[in-house]
């Protein structure tokens, strides 16, 4: 994306307000929770900023305070998520107590059940008109992933330094396209275990695990 481009995404997407005191973060975390509890009820199709004032009690003055609109409330619930889930990824990778196959496919399990569990977000993002690579933040997610992955991957394999960052990021475009393909063509519960595990065998191979 152009300089210019990435500019306008963020400004579209970018909070007006930044919630430093304890009363602000409260209050974007009450807008994002509200957001989420929208959305499981009524869907994608459904989901306005006014609905999610009125879950959360709030005027919608207030509501775009912090969210200056649907794209950029949308995108701090995906933001939100992903922190989470980067967490939990973590956590997986230095389970000492499974082997690095195995540390392996429980991260693409947790990245494709976080994907299934999030449909009707990422719907609502496509309703939008939102693309993640557009997304504030989506360059340093990347970055962080590959760096961590290449690590890892020294930790588990003899590769060089040079062949753990490009598998890292061979891995890294595998997991975002076929998430992106989950998002646009959602599976079921069983198929999305089965396409992680699928997909872990694959790759272990291709990483020498």
């Amino acid at each position: 994306m152009a300089r210019k481009e990435r500019r306008t995404a963020e400004t579209r997407l970018g909070r007006r307000k930044n919630p430093v005191q304890a009363r602000a973060r409260r209050m974007a975390e009450d807008l994002l929770a509200g957001a989420t509890r929208v959305l499981a009820e009524v869907g994608a199709e459904g989901f306005t900023t006014n609905h999610v004032a009125a879950a959360t009690g709030a005027s919608i003055g207030s509501l775009y305070q912090y969210y200056p609109n649907k794209a950029a409330l949308l995108a701090a619930l995906h933001d939100r998520d992903a922190t989470a889930l980067w967490g939990a990824l973590e956590e997986a990778l230095q389970d000492a107590t499974r082997t690095p196959r195995e540390r392996l496919g429980a991260v693409i399990e947790q990245a494709f059940a976080a994907q299934h569990e999030a449909r009707e977000l990422h719907a609502a993002l496509r309703a939008a008109e939102v693309e993640m690579p557009a997304m504030p933040g989506f360059a340093e997610l990347e970055d962080q992933v590959c760096t961590r992955l290449a690590a890892w991957f020294g930790e588990v394999t003899s590769l060089s330094e040079d062949a753990r960052r490009d598998h890292a990021t061979h891995v890294w475009l595998v997991l975002t396209a076929l998430l992106d393909r989950l998002a646009r063509d959602p599976l079921d519960a069983a198929r999305v275990h089965r396409l992680a595990d699928d997909t872990a065998t694959m790759l272990a191979a291709f990483i020498g695990l």
